[in-house]
């Protein structure tokens, strides 16, 4: 038997056989050396993956290479737990089939995990990937708590270049689509918990990890492509997934967003329907006023540094749609109304996905414009619920959550 690898890469498939093999080729181009197996978890799967994985595993890592074939699908989790027992690597890497590691995406997540001995678990920057509205952009630094305690992406949709984006980040949770561990230590918390369907078993493993004493880091240096949800009804099970999550960890959670944006030089707002959102100081948004009138590609190349830059979205948008070029408006009013929500924002991007063509995005958005007008449309529970966050904020002894909530309760009329 060949000598044990440092690191055991863990990938559970279910169909999608293009993006296994997408992912196998980059793994192996993105990874020299070998220090490394790859075990693929194979749930059920009923397409080429049955009799192309093996060889090409085979051809690619050559002995290091094996697949567990089950008879039915037993989800990410289950699936995961059952390769970890198999692994011989003193590390385990969970990765998912539909994402492209990019060069050395490994040594900074090793380097993290091992020179800090309080340190749980690592994660890389996870992009979009080429060719879609959002290439080149962050879809996961790590996971932040919003005051509800609802998960946000950090930082989602900034340009992969921002300065906040590059610095690696302690966080409460990270993606096990790309997340790195050590073996004994994943086994010892008895793993995923498989009572989760496709959904939150990881916030659930970082909740634990953190429960130890330990931390978690987002190291940006390493890098992966994700294509995110490629496999059909990711989603199907998130309401149950999330119940289940606040049952067993919500003591083990804090809101922490406003942390993270305070300690970068932004602000926590709410809209005015309480959603809460990330939001540039007045500061700046006075700073960046007069640029508004700006032509069109200085305010594109603009809204890099500043994506939370609303009257510049508002600006760039009127001139797109002036000029009639709305297929670029969409992606930029998807940008404005994920970045900086407004009615205004959906109301605009509304438009611009009803000129594209885009019939499922414009449905969406009309529904949630009607749900938004909905619940304006009920102030009493607005100052309700404004009031119950204020108070439960100050409970938790946090002042800034508590002015915020109180500031947004709508006035008696």
């Amino acid at each position: 038997m060949t000598a044990a690898p440092l690191l055991s890469i863990i990938i559970p498939v279910h169909n999608q056989w293009p993006l296994t093999r997408q992912c196998l080729h980059s793994l192996r181009a993105a990874t020299h050396g070998n220090f490394f197996e790859v075990i693929v978890v194979d749930n059920a799967s009923q397409d080429a993956t049955l009799e192309a994985c093996s060889p090409l595993g085979h051809e690619l890592f050559v002995e290091r290479f094996a697949v567990l074939r089950q008879d039915m699908n037993l989800g990410f989790g289950p699936a995961c737990n059952l390769a970890a027992h198999t692994a011989r690597g003193e590390l385990l890497f969970f990765l998912n089939n539909d994402t492209v590691p990019r060069l050395g995406w490994f040594e900074p997540l090793r380097r993290a995990l091992t020179t800090q001995p309080r340190l749980g678990a690592a994660g890389p920057l996870l992009l979009y990937p080429d060719g879609d509205k959002n290439q080149h952009r962050v879809q996961h630094l790590g996971v932040a708590f919003c005051p509800q305690k609802n998960v946000s992406h950090l930082y989602e949709l900034f340009p992969a270049t921002h300065p906040l984006v590059r610095p690696d980040r302690s966080v409460q949770a990270l993606s096990a689509a790309a997340l790195l561990l050590r073996r004994s230590q994943f086994l010892a918390l008895g793993g995923f918990y498989p009572g989760y369907m496709n959904g939150f078993e990881d916030l659930e493993l970082c909740a634990r990890i953190r429960e130890q004493g330990l931390g978690l880091r987002c190291v940006p240096e390493s890098e992966i492509i994700h294509h995110t949800s490629q496999t059909p009804g990711r989603f199907d099970h998130d309401q149950a997934n999330a119940r289940l999550f606040q049952e067993r960890c919500e003591t083990l959670i804090i809101p922490d967003l406003h942390h993270h944006l305070l300690h970068d030089g932004l602000e926590l707002r709410l809209t005015p329907w309480l959603l809460p959102h990330a939001a540039m100081s007045d500061e700046d948004t006075e700073r960046l006023s007069p640029l508004s009138k700006a032509p069109l590609d200085s305010l594109l190349n603009l809204l890099k540094p500043h994506p939370l830059w609303s009257a510049g979205y508002e600006a760039a948008g009127q001139i797109l749609q002036k000029h009639g070029d709305w297929p670029q408006a969409l992606e930029l009013r998807l940008h404005q109304a994920t970045l900086c929500p407004s009615l205004a924002a959906y109301t605009h991007l509304l438009r611009a996905a009803l000129k594209c063509g885009q019939k499922q995005l414009a449905a969406e958005t009309q529904s949630k414009i009607t749900v938004i007008n909905r619940i304006l449309a009920d102030p009493h529970t607005l100052r309700r619920k404004a009031a119950h966050l204020a108070n439960q904020a100050r409970m938790a002894e946090d002042n800034y959550l508590e002015r915020l909530y109180r500031e947004a309760c709508p006035p008696n009329h």
